[in-house]
């Protein structure tokens, strides 16, 4: 089984077009019109106008027709009653400035975030609400701390951290991303990445973290991406594929 991860560069002077808006059902309109900002508009009205399109080269249905409902703790799915034979295709959505992505799996759960670096005002004012004690000590005595290097490291760990709680279906709020710490994983590991929850309270969710594939790299100069999905088995390597969309014309 393979895990797919697209990916659409989205310029700032872009604006959507009539085909894309009519993909959209009502709350997604809503929700669209009630963005002040052009370019922010935009931006929503392209990422969703793409899912549709992935999820009906998963599964014969219109792109237009597909009904989403939220899990117990918001994370998207599709609508039992509307789809009851697609209930096995997960996915997971995440856009930032300048970017959308796009993850897409059958019978597995999938977390995907993107970020800018442009939203990294401060490093040092973020990095306790995002990194592990060990996280922030590494960063602070790495040997080269110009501000890209701090900058990549911290994206890193939040693109992972975010990734991984969609996944879990625990939302951005399951559990304070301090309490995760990562480390690239050893050769030979069936993930890049390693997870150890700080939290004695949580050994059920340490078993759920062992049991997701990680992956994060950055998009250019101006973004980061991670990827996470469930593995099955202890020891699965997963399948994964990288499809990158053309930006959408700006006329």
């Amino acid at each position: 089984m393979t895990a797919h991860f697209h990916l659409q560069p989205i310029p700032p002077d872009t604006r959507p077009s009539t085909s894309d808006w009519a993909m959209l059902d009502a709350t997604e309109h809503a929700r669209a019109i009630r963005l002040r900002r052009p370019q922010d508009q935009a931006l929503y009205v392209h990422a969703h106008a793409l899912l549709r399109r992935i999820l009906s080269q998963h599964h014969p249905v219109p792109a237009p027709a597909w009904r989403f409902t939220s899990g117990p703790h918001g994370q998207p799915a599709l609508c039992p009653q509307h789809h009851p034979d697609a209930q096995g295709l997960r996915f997971n959505l995440s856009h930032c400035a300048g970017l959308v992505a796009v993850a897409v799996a059958w019978g597995r759960d999938v977390g995907v975030d993107v970020e800018t670096r442009a939203s990294l005002h401060d490093v040092d004012a973020l990095a306790p609400l995002v990194l592990s004690p060990a996280e922030a000590c590494h960063a602070d005595n790495a040997p080269s701390s110009s501000l890209l290097t701090r900058q990549r490291f911290f994206l890193t760990r939040w693109t992972l951290k975010e990734a991984t709680l969609k996944a879990l279906g625990l939302g951005l709020g399951g559990i304070e991303l301090p309490a995760l710490d990562l480390a690239p994983a050893p050769p030979g590991h069936p993930s890049p990445w390693h997870t150890r929850v700080l939290t004695p309270q949580a050994p059920a969710l340490q078993t759920r973290l062992e049991s997701l594939w990680l992956h994060t790299q950055p998009e250019g100069d101006a973004h980061q991406w991670a990827l996470a999905c469930e593995r099955h088995t202890p020891d699965e390597r997963l399948a994964w594929q990288l499809i990158r969309h053309p930006a959408p014309s700006t006329l």
